[in-house]
């Protein structure tokens, strides 16, 4: 696979040692989804998005290739060489499941609330104290 014809030209302009990095990806059936020039990448550079997480490169920093593990809601991962102007990201992480409410509501229902413990702690130490300052 190769790069889409609406990103070319604005691929072309990224660093040799990014563009490697994203064609090896593309010829193993990654795909670009985006192409932007805003977050991350300053107004002087871009950035491309992948489909998929990298498969040929491994998520960590090396001489002149930079990555940081990110966990937004757009990307989930950046590598970018030293300047930081251009950036390949990867997709962002599934989202956590959704906690089940119907077992958070049963937890509460099993206990006693705090605040009626705390309650009847307090009524008995008042009428302990009255019993006292009666004549």
């Amino acid at each position: 696979m190769s790069v889409p014809a609406e990103f070319f030209d604005a691929f072309m302009e990224f660093p040799l040692l990014l563009r490697t990095l994203a064609e090896a990806e593309l010829e193993v059936g990654n795909r670009i989804v985006e192409l932007g020039h805003g977050f991350p990448a300053p107004p002087v550079g871009a950035c491309i998005k992948l489909a998929n997480k990298l498969s040929t490169q491994a998520r960590e920093s090396g001489d002149a290739l930079r990555f940081y593990e990110r966990n937004g809601s757009h990307h989930s991962g950046e590598f970018t060489d030293t300047k930081r102007h251009y950036f390949v990201l990867e997709p962002a992480n599934f989202p956590d499941a959704e906690p089940d409410m119907d077992v958070i509501r049963k937890a509460f229902e099993t206990k006693p609330a705090a605040s009626t413990r705390a309650g009847a702690r307090e009524s008995a130490g008042c009428k302990r104290r009255l019993a006292y300052a009666l004549p």
